[in-house]
């Protein structure tokens, strides 16, 4: 017999929210390590003392976050507590390359993918997880599905992404439609779990979710699903984020990076 706890630590249900790949209480404390975006440095310098404030690690610790996005002889200090700042640092290569780049996020839905989409979401993974990017099939489905990409543990889909077209694309009817085919994602995944762990007890098959990420005009949506009751599917919008198109918008970066 399948144990449902399996399950559990499988789409990450009572993983630590620092650890958690969807989490919402990731800390936006982020502090520019690319030496060669200047404008980072200037601004976000500014936000730094005052994020401080609220960040709620204790003063040694907050230290050695610092000296770990300043030099990378530090790195040896980041342990599991100090997760935080290995993102951190992740986050900051990311955006980096993405506005170093002379290269339009509006020329089409593969760059935008490539340049923007894709390497938020990569931030997201750990070793227990994988990201899939490109059209990958949705082997939880029963027809014909192309995702523009999967996050899987081991062989479990839990995250399917959708890019409506390129960035800052103005179409209402392709992003319904876009939505619809993330939502029918989403019932595919979280049957295809049941039917794998059909064992599970009835207390933990309700704490089950699924997420489906959606890029779309200048901006990233979060959803997740689960089934509260027998039969019953509730859908819901967890998060969004603005994506910048300058380095400039410094708390759009911190949005964003925080997203994921």
């Amino acid at each position: 017999m399948v144990d449902f706890e399996s399950l559990d630590e499988a789409v990450r249900l009572r993983y630590p929210a620092d650890s958690s790949p969807f989490s919402r209480h990731r800390i936006p404390v982020f502090k520019a390590r690319v030496s060669t975006c200047s404008e980072y440095k200037d601004r976000l310098r500014i936000k730094f003392d005052s994020i401080l404030d609220r960040f709620p690690f204790k003063t040694k610790e907050q230290r050695k976050i610092v000296q770990t996005l300043g030099n990378d002889e530090h790195w040896d200090a980041v342990d599991y507590g100090l997760l935080n700042a290995k993102f951190i640092y992740s986050s900051f290569i990311a955006m980096n390359t993405l506005f170093s780049q002379p290269i339009s996020l509006e020329a089409n839905e593969s760059m935008f993918n490539h340049m923007a989409i894709w390497p938020i979401l990569s931030l997201a993974i750990d070793d227990r997880t994988s990201f899939l990017p490109g059209e990958i099939e949705l082997s939880a489905s029963s027809k014909n599905y192309n995702a523009d990409a999967l996050i899987k543990y081991g062989e479990v889909e839990v995250c399917v992404l959708e890019t409506s077209g390129r960035y800052k694309l103005e179409d209402n009817a392709r992003f319904g439609y876009d939505h619809v085919k993330g939502a029918f994602a989403l019932l595919s995944m979280i049957k295809a779990i049941y039917k794998k762990y059909r064992f599970a007890t009835k207390e933990t098959a309700v704490e089950l979710r699924v997420h489906f990420v959606h890029a779309r005009g200048t901006k990233m949506h979060l959803w997740s699903l689960e089934a509260p009751f027998e039969n019953t599917f509730v859908i819901q919008r967890v998060a969004s984020t603005e994506i910048p198109a300058t380095a400039s918008d410094s708390s759009s970066i911190l949005s964003l990076c925080s997203f994921a």
